[in-house]
């Protein structure tokens, strides 16, 4: 189990020093592309983060009703499909043609963008866990990881 530890913790600083080396990068074409005259694009990003934001409210003699049956059956099954059955719930989504199309399909129950790390990190803190013999144990910095 040690040697895994080890292991692990050497991957996680491969990934970091990629991490630095590729805001690195960029940083650098970002420059040589001003140097050049040119503008530098960015690759189109791999992946969103989508948050539902909206049901359908249904008013009736002055009561109110949330409900997410209301949706047309198409709208409802993508919903279903992304894992975002109630209000404020979120996912991330390997982006493609598909997924685009389905996005604009729900468009008017959700919204979406791109995370970055930053956004990823603050996320894990705030609601990831992690299990430590048997128990679920909220992740608040590397260490419980590491432990």
């Amino acid at each position: 189990m040690a040697g895994n530890r080890k292991e692990y913790y050497e991957r996680a600083e491969k990934y970091l020093a990629e991490y630095i080396k590729a805001d690195r990068d960029l940083i650098d074409k970002k420059r040589q592309a001003k140097v050049d005259g040119n503008i530098y694009v960015e690759a189109q990003p791999k992946v969103a983060l989508v948050i539902r934001i909206k049901g359908f409210v249904l008013v009736i003699h002055c009561l109110i009703l949330l409900s997410i049956h209301h949706h047309a059956p198409k709208v409802r099954k993508i919903l279903q499909l992304l894992r975002l059955r109630q209000i404020h719930n979120g996912t991330f989504v390997k982006l493609n043609k598909a997924t685009l199309n389905m996005l604009q399909l729900i468009g008017y129950t959700i919204a979406w963008g791109y995370p970055n790390r930053n956004t990823i990190r603050h996320l894990l803190y705030k609601r990831g866990f992690g299990k430590i013999n048997g128990q679920r144990i909220p992740i608040t910095s590397n260490e419980v990881i590491e432990s």
